[in-house]
């Protein structure tokens, strides 16, 4: 109901002194809403007899077999990326047991390591071989000498 641009509220019913007054500013924006609302669109078909009319849109046995072929090829193709995230999920597990089982062999053999370069132990094993505290030392020069001057070889030069 507009009268004038102003939409005008439906009469109410008494309000009993019990019940909570309306924020008025509430009420607005209802009012609001519904003047924005479009009236409802009344179907053209709604009253016809439609029993005798053709339909409309008549699909052919192509279209649904196409359909068909879509929907099936679709359905393999997540099927084949379902297959693709198993078989890639039990890679990456064998891969983490692999590490798990590296990483406890490197733990094994660095206290293997530790224990081969322990003095006292060294010590005992050398007395049990009868080896004694060396008399003098030797040193040896680990660096390389320096490369002979190249000669050259009869035939050109060839590398062996």
């Amino acid at each position: 109901m507009k009268h004038l641009g102003v939409a005008k509220q439906a009469p109410t019913a008494p309000r009993s002194p019990a019940a909570p007054k309306r924020d008025p500013g509430r009420s607005l924006i209802f009012v609001r809403t519904l003047r924005r609302a479009a009236p409802p669109v009344r179907p053209d078909w709604i009253g016809r007899d439609l029993s005798n009319t053709k339909a409309r849109h008549h699909r052919s046995k192509r279209s649904w077999g196409a359909l068909l072929l879509g929907t099936l090829c679709v359905a393999l193709l997540l099927s084949a990326l379902r297959v693709e995230l198993f078989r890639l999920r039990y890679e990456i597990s064998d891969a983490i047991q692999a590490e798990q089982r590296l990483l406890e062999e490197r733990r094994e053999l660095t206290v293997a390591v530790r224990r081969l370069r322990d003095p006292h132990l060294l010590a005992r094993r050398a007395d049990k071989l009868g080896l004694g505290r060396p008399e003098r030392l030797i040193e040896i020069d680990a660096t390389p000498p320096p490369r002979a001057a190249r000669r050259s070889t009869p035939g050109g030069d060839r590398r062996s």
